[in-house]
């Protein structure tokens, strides 16, 4: 739904991948929800993943569907979950967007110890989504002790499925496809 804007045929699902977003909790006022941010005063620096990701793409197709994720509250960085998290801790960056499985080593990674003082995973579940666009996913409170630290509750987020797509032309072109 997020991304399948041309309305492909879609063969199948091959994984589920979710929306992680981190965020330094000092830079962010102690943000617990995506919509929080847009509370800010300010645009949000967060990186979105590189030109091309996967990351980048479904933040593109959030702020193509959703105004409030566009460029005149947010100010987007093309730079890879990775590399941001270090730069998120020392608040260079307000948050860092990843579009992954749950436990990828990205996200292990940025679950270290320590990072609870710094860090906390935000709920991808604003007031203005709905089931048309989006379909929602519920991050388990022990999924990442550190970035989740604080929280009672489980994480709300947007479920990103990796599809497989097929061209109608190619099909009736290529009966064997």
């Amino acid at each position: 739904k997020l991304v399948n804007q041309r309305k492909l045929p879609i063969d199948g699902v091959v994984f589920h991948s979710y929306a992680h977003l981190v965020c330094n909790q000092e830079r962010t006022k102690g943000s617990k929800e995506i919509s929080d941010l847009l509370k800010q005063g300010r645009k949000i620096q967060v990186a979105v993943g590189d030109v091309g990701s996967a990351s980048k793409i479904v933040w593109d197709s959030l702020a193509d569907l959703d105004s409030d994720f566009g460029s005149h509250n947010f100010a987007v960085m093309p730079v890879s979950f990775t590399k941001a998290i270090p730069l998120v801790m020392k608040g260079q960056y307000d948050c860092a967007w990843t579009v992954s499985g749950i436990g990828s080593p990205a996200l292990k990674a940025a679950d270290y110890p320590g990072s609870s003082k710094v860090l906390r995973l935000v709920e991808v579940n604003d007031g203005d989504f709905n089931d048309d666009d989006y379909d929602f996913f519920v991050i388990p409170k022990s999924t990442y002790p550190n970035l989740q630290a604080g929280w009672f509750k489980d994480v709300k987020t947007i479920d990103v499925p990796v599809v497989l797509f097929h061209r109608p032309e190619i099909q009736s072109e290529n009966p064997v496809a």
